[in-house]
Protein backbone atom coordinates (compact mmCIF):
# COMPACT_ATOMS: atom_id res chain seq x y z
CA UNK A 1 0.00 0.00 0.00
CA UNK A 2 1.41 3.48 -0.73
CA UNK A 3 0.91 6.47 1.26
CA UNK A 4 3.27 9.61 0.24
CA UNK A 5 4.78 10.96 3.76
CA UNK A 6 5.53 14.82 4.12
CA UNK A 7 7.99 13.50 6.42
CA UNK A 8 9.25 11.85 3.25
CA UNK A 9 8.85 14.59 0.87
CA UNK A 10 8.96 18.29 0.91
CA UNK A 11 4.99 19.88 0.03
CA UNK A 12 6.02 20.39 -3.15
CA UNK A 13 7.35 16.73 -3.52
CA UNK A 14 4.08 15.23 -2.49
CA UNK A 15 2.48 18.08 -4.50
CA UNK A 16 4.43 16.77 -7.76
CA UNK A 17 3.43 13.05 -7.23
CA UNK A 18 -0.81 14.24 -6.87
CA UNK A 19 -0.45 16.38 -10.10
CA UNK A 20 1.93 13.70 -11.57
CA UNK A 21 -0.98 11.10 -12.00
CA UNK A 22 -0.38 8.89 -8.54
CA UNK A 23 -4.00 11.19 -7.52
CA UNK A 24 -6.10 8.45 -8.09
CA UNK A 25 -4.08 5.63 -6.46
CA UNK A 26 -3.94 7.82 -3.29
CA UNK A 27 -7.53 8.28 -3.34
CA UNK A 28 -7.92 4.43 -4.24
CA UNK A 29 -5.58 2.96 -1.79
CA UNK A 30 -5.82 5.56 1.38
CA UNK A 31 -8.04 4.21 4.26
CA UNK A 32 -9.58 1.81 1.94
CA UNK A 33 -7.91 -1.35 3.08
CA UNK A 34 -6.81 -2.75 6.36
CA UNK A 35 -4.13 -0.74 8.05
CA UNK A 36 -1.14 -1.45 9.68
CA UNK A 37 -0.14 -0.05 13.21
CA UNK A 38 2.34 2.05 11.87
CA UNK A 39 -0.54 3.94 9.57
CA UNK A 40 -2.83 3.73 12.08
CA UNK A 41 0.40 5.89 14.19
CA UNK A 42 -0.22 8.47 11.31
CA UNK A 43 -3.99 8.50 10.27
CA UNK A 44 -4.08 12.26 10.48
CA UNK A 45 -1.23 12.43 7.32
CA UNK A 46 -3.19 9.64 5.62
CA UNK A 47 -6.44 12.04 5.84
CA UNK A 48 -4.11 14.94 4.90
CA UNK A 49 -2.50 13.51 1.90
CA UNK A 50 -6.30 12.06 0.66
CA UNK A 51 -7.36 15.83 1.26
CA UNK A 52 -4.63 16.98 -1.22
CA UNK A 53 -5.51 14.30 -3.98
CA UNK A 54 -8.96 15.13 -3.45
CA UNK A 55 -8.56 19.17 -3.94
CA UNK A 56 -6.28 18.20 -6.93
CA UNK A 57 -9.05 16.35 -8.66
CA UNK A 58 -11.38 19.50 -7.88
CA UNK A 59 -13.49 17.78 -5.05
CA UNK A 60 -12.83 20.67 -2.71
CA UNK A 61 -15.69 19.72 -0.26
CA UNK A 62 -14.06 16.58 0.30
CA UNK A 63 -10.63 17.70 0.57
CA UNK A 64 -12.32 20.31 3.25
CA UNK A 65 -13.77 16.81 5.38
CA UNK A 66 -10.37 15.17 5.00
CA UNK A 67 -8.33 17.92 6.25
CA UNK A 68 -11.22 18.24 8.99
CA UNK A 69 -10.73 14.65 10.21
CA UNK A 70 -7.04 15.04 10.58
CA UNK A 71 -7.37 18.08 12.46
CA UNK A 72 -9.83 16.18 14.45
CA UNK A 73 -7.41 13.65 14.83
CA UNK A 74 -4.27 15.61 15.65
CA UNK A 75 -5.06 19.64 16.77
CA UNK A 76 -1.58 19.76 16.38
CA UNK A 77 -1.21 18.77 12.79
CA UNK A 78 -0.24 21.74 11.39
CA UNK A 79 0.01 20.51 7.50
CA UNK A 80 -3.89 19.88 7.42
CA UNK A 81 -4.35 23.41 8.64
CA UNK A 82 -2.14 24.68 5.82
CA UNK A 83 -4.08 23.13 2.72
CA UNK A 84 -7.04 24.10 4.35
CA UNK A 85 -6.76 27.63 3.66
CA UNK A 86 -6.92 26.85 0.35
CA UNK A 87 -9.93 25.78 -0.03
CA UNK A 88 -11.81 27.96 2.39
CA UNK A 89 -14.18 30.07 -0.14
Amino acid sequence: MYFPTNSDNTHSDLDNEVTGGRYLDIITNSLSQTLTIEELDRLEELYNNRGIAKGKLQDYRGAIQDYNKAIELNPNYVDAYYYTKFYSF
